[in-house]
C-alpha cells in the first residue's frame, strides 16, 4: 500500500511545494536586503543640505499592536524662510 496518499501523489508533491515555498522566501529576503543596500547607497551618495531654519511643532503618536508592544513615532515640522518641510523621525 505504501504513503500514496489522494491522487497517487505521496511525498513527492510535498517535497515540491515545501522547497518552492522555501525558495520563494530565501528570493524575498534577497530582493528586500538589495532594495535596502540600494537606498542606503542612494542617500549616502545625495547632497547634504545645511539650510537654517526653526522647529515649528513637534509631535508623537504611540501605538500599541495586538501583542502589546507599543510604538512611537516622532514628528518635526521645521519652519525655512522659503516653504515648511515636515520630517518623520
Amino acid at each position: 500500500m505504501g504513503f500514496d496518499v489522494g491522487f497517487g501523489m505521496g511525498f513527492g508533491m510535498f517535497n515540491i511545494m515545501f522547497f518552492l515555498i522555501f525558495g520563494v522566501v530565501i528570493v524575498m529576503f534577497i530582493v528586500t536586503a538589495v532594495k535596502g543596500i540600494s537606498t542606503w547607497n542612494k542617500n549616502n551618495n545625495s547632497p547634504r543640505l545645511t539650510v537654517e531654519g526653526r522647529v515649528q511643532s513637534r509631535g508623537y503618536t504611540k501605538t500599541v499592536d495586538g501583542v502589546g508592544q507599543e510604538r512611537t513615532a516622532y514628528e518635526v515640522s521645521i519652519m525655512r524662510p522659503a516653504e515648511p518641510e515636515e520630517f518623520l523621525l
